[in-house]
Order: C-alpha cells, then sequence, then structure tokens
C-alpha cells in the first residue's frame, strides 16, 4: 500500500469492476486466463466483481504464489484498495486477507495452483481460497493451505454460490452452496 493516488498496489493479480461513477454503464470483464505464472506479494490476489458486473469465464493455470509478510503490516496492512469506487467507503477498507480472494463470479476455473505462506504473522491473514457470490467453480489440484497464524481459518471457505466442484474437499467450509 502506498500514499497518495497509487492504485492497486501489492496483490501480484488484482482484478475489479466496482463502480467508478453514477449514471454511466458499468463494463464486463470475460475470457480471461492467468497461465504459467509465479509470484509473490505482501497481499492477497484479489478478484473483485459487483452485483451489476459479474466477472466471467475466469481461469488460473499453472499459478505459484508466495504471499509474504511486509515491514508495513502493522501499520497499513489487512485493507482491500478498490480507490477509485464511486463511494469512498467501498474505496480502502479494513478486511481479513485470504490467499485468493472472488466475489461475483461466473465460470471460474483454478488448476494446479500451489499457495505458500512465508513469515506471516498477522490474524487477518486467513483462508487459503474464499469465494463469495459465485457460479459454476471448480477447483483442482490445489496445493496450499489456510494462514498457518490463523487457526480458524479454512483451505477453501465459500459462500452465497452454486456449482462448486473441488477434487479436495478437506478443510473446506461452505456455506449456503448448491
Amino acid at each position: 500500500m502506498r500514499t497518495g493516488d497509487w492504485w492497486g498496489n501489492g496483490e501480484p493479480i488484482h482484478i475489479s469492476a466496482v463502480r467508478g461513477k453514477e449514471n454511466v454503464q458499468l463494463g464486463k470483464i470475460k475470457h480471461v486466463l492467468f497461465s504459467n505464472i509465479i509470484c509473490k506479494g505482501e497481499n492477497g490476489m484479489l478478484v473483485y466483481g459487483s452485483d451489476e458486473s459479474i466477472i466471467e469465464d475466469l481461469s488460473f493455470d499453472h499459478i505459484r504464489f508466495t504471499l509474504t509478510d511486509s515491514k508495513l503490516n502493522d501499520l497499513a496492512g489487512g485493507n482491500i484498495d478498490l480507490r477509485g469506487a464511486l463511494r469512498p467507503k467501498d474505496q480502502l477498507f479494513s478486511r481479513e486477507i485470504p490467499g485468493l480472494l472472488a466475489r461475483y463470479v461466473k465460470g471460474m476455473r483454478i488448476n494446479d495452483f500451489q499457495l505458500q505462506w512465508q513469515d506471516t504473522r498477522m490474524p487477518y491473514f486467513t483462508h487459503g481460497i474464499e469465494l463469495h457470490h459465485f457460479n459454476d467453480v471448480k477447483i483442482f489440484n490445489f496445493e496450499g493451505s489456510s494462514s498457518p497464524i490463523n487457526k480458524g481459518a479454512y483451505r477453501i471457505y465459500a459462500t452465497d454460490g452454486k456449482n462448486f466442484a473441488s477434487d479436495n474437499k478437506e478443510k473446506l467450509l461452505s456455506k449456503n452452496v448448491q
């Protein structure tokens, strides 16, 4: 996280579809593939759609991600940065941080994803993968865990969705999932 108008720093992958202006039709994000990526970051990956712009047909294939600690976590960590969003309360806000957070997605595929936590010490680091408001999500060959610092977190946390499939359901929490 940086001061001033620097926007979207910290997440190695960040896709968001949130309203920035009133009375303007919000665009769509579709058909995106992330493949063969090795990355390191001080914040989790973020896929942040909205009820008026659901992110569709998104794939993560052969991803290696190390989430590492930052010297600034005590001061500025545990936040989602969506600056550019219309309402100030939606721009920069405190939140628990999973390895990958996806909300308002349809047709998301995760295959061969390795998540490592390196020296993370803050309790706001939580789940390996966290899903909200989704339809048709498939997770296969996920090698990762919840944050080692947060014993109440889950490897995969899914809520308010339908059509979820995974090849490994250990340490999985699903609520309101069909």
